[in-house]
């Protein structure tokens, strides 16, 4: 059958066929899909989802951000454990407390599943390249069950529906209420073909191909080859070895011995705490020189010289968007005063400019996001800079809109401020004012915006006919609804804005509590 796909410009599915199917929340997540609606934490990690009179599951996970357990609205409960520790991601154990059963998931050196056993009955799964089961075989060798799929993954035919397999596509776990497949700690659509959110943690810290923006793609549209961490670049023996099935790590009775003893580490993902340099012992080296002699099949010495990675990071040399100042300026923050550093052979007016306002004033440690602009906060203390510093600015021409405000905040400290609005940013500059005072008076406003929002996300995830973060009566859903806050309910911070300023205009950081100090008003 043939399946027609409607993209929206940030290459995600919103129609399949003439059927608007797919809606996305602000942070990029499918929330809903056909007539299933999904909810997720903070993590971006499924905690509900839910299709009116069918099905409600709740999921949760653990710190590594594995999913250990389900349950619906029925009481049945699902428990997942990986006890291989050599393969942390690798589901061994399927528990279903309800009903006293527990399932043993058996997997090859290759990590693909080979068998399913039960208290009394054990299949044996014969799987494709990429981990999916393609049939399963009883002791007898009969077979009990055969599935085929597109290439990424919908299932167009199964011999026997009622055996149901949690294994599925590329070897990641199936979800029976929603169909969906749970793998690389995400969901994935086999329908459309799509992840259901965004990876954009890991596009933030390593872009290695220009197709790597696209993130909702699954595996850059090629769900036929199996990928490989390092890549698929076949420029050396090993690779074309592995090609054809042979794992010289695997061969060699000192690697896969060592390999089976459990060693805990710590891996750091962020580039920026990664040490340099590590430490070793000489004998340590030595052994690990002969010991990579072994597994060389080459008769060539390998050159001394440091070889070039195979794919470079190119993610330093990406942006969505233009400096603030443009480019060649940099104002850095130290010890909580203003450094500006510029480079020679750029625009000298603009580097002048900054360089005289924004110099060893206070640069406050807060930025936000507001109307999809970067706004940044500057303190000065002498209140009579304030008409030198529009004159100096007015030099920018066009590249700002400038105007002063006089700032009355209700009994706090009265001050003056510049504002320079840009396509992208907005630069605050605040005169006369304690850095302090202003930073806590920022971090205000900025809660409540983030309480604002958070009551609009729970009003709309109540509307949708979910439970929310409250623990609300009918009563107050009505009132939700209608009014947009519960009376007699504030929001709190989870975590403290002032140790974690960066959370300040976050509404996840938002929680509802009752206010002991204030009446429910009446209804009527």
């Amino acid at each position: 059958d043939k399946t027609n796909l409607g993209y929206d410009t940030g290459d995600r599915v919103v129609q399949v066929g003439d059927v608007e199917f797919n809606s996305y929340d602000a942070r990029g997540y499918v929330v809903r899909r056909g007539e299933q609606k999904y909810r997720y934490n903070n993590r971006g990690q499924l905690i509900h989802a839910m299709e009116r009179d069918r099905f409600q599951t709740w999921y949760f996970y653990d710190d590594l951000g594995r999913l250990v357990a389900c349950h619906d609205e029925k009481g049945n409960v699902t428990q997942y454990f990986y006890a291989n520790l050599n393969a942390p991601e690798l589901i061994t154990h399927i528990h279903y407390p309800k009903a006293g059963r527990t399932s043993r998931l058996l997997y090859d050196d290759r990590h693909m599943l080979i068998a399913i056993e039960t208290g009394d009955q054990r299949y044996y799964v014969a799987t494709d390249q990429n981990g999916s089961p393609i049939a399963l075989f009883d002791i007898g060798g009969a077979i009990v069950k055969e599935i085929r799929r597109t290439p990424f993954g919908k299932i167009v035919k199964d011999t026997n529906p009622g055996l149901f397999v949690p294994i599925d596509f590329h070897g990641g776990l199936l979800d029976p209420n929603t169909r969906l497949v749970y793998m690389e700690q995400r969901l994935y659509d086999t329908g459309v073909g799509q992840w259901m959110t965004p990876a954009w943690e890991q596009l933030a810290t390593e872009m290695r191909h220009p197709t790597d923006v696209f993130i909702y793609r699954f595996h850059n549209n090629d769900p036929i080859n199996r990928r490989e961490p390092e890549g698929n670049y076949m420029n050396d023996l090993r690779s074309w070895l592995k090609l054809f099935g042979y794992d010289v790590t695997k061969m060699q009775g000192s690697r896969y011995t060592r390999d089976m003893i459990y060693r805990p580490t710590a891996t750091i993902k962020s580039p920026q705490l990664a040490p340099d340099f590590g430490v070793m012992s000489g004998l340590q080296c030595i052994v690990e020189k002969v010991d990579e002699k072994f597994a060389d099949f080459g008769f060539i010495p390998k050159p001394l010289l440091k070889m070039e990675l195979k794919t470079r990071n190119l993610l330093p040399r990406v942006a969505y968007r233009r400096g603030v100042f443009g480019e060649g300026v940099l104002i850095s923050r130290i010890d909580g005063r203003a450094l500006v550093s510029v480079v020679d052979g750029s625009n000298s007016v603009v580097q002048d400019v900054v360089s005289s306002v924004f110099n060893n004033s206070h640069f406050l440690d807060l930025h936000f996001s507001i109307h999809d602009q970067d706004v940044f906060y500057f303190v000065k203390d002498n209140v009579m800079k304030l008409r030198d510093d529009t004159e100096e600015l007015r030099r920018l021409g066009g590249m700002f809109n400038i105007s002063a405000h006089e700032i009355n905040d209700h009994g706090g400290a009265n001050g003056k401020e510049l504002r320079l609005h840009g396509p992208d940013a907005v630069v605050i500059i605040k005169y006369g004012v304690d850095p302090e005072q202003e930073r806590h008076r920022i971090l205000k406003h900025a809660h409540k915006r983030a309480v604002e929002r958070a009551w609009e996300l729970e009003k709309q995830l109540v509307a949708a006919g979910f439970q929310g973060r409250g623990d609300w009566t009918e009563e107050e859903k009505e009132e939700l609804i209608s009014h947009g806050d519960v009376d007699g309910w504030i929001g709190v911070d989870i975590h403290s804005i002032h140790k974690y300023p960066q959370l300040a205009d976050d509404p996840g950081n938002v929680a509802f509590q009752r206010d002991s100090k204030r009446k429910r008003r009446k209804s009527g």
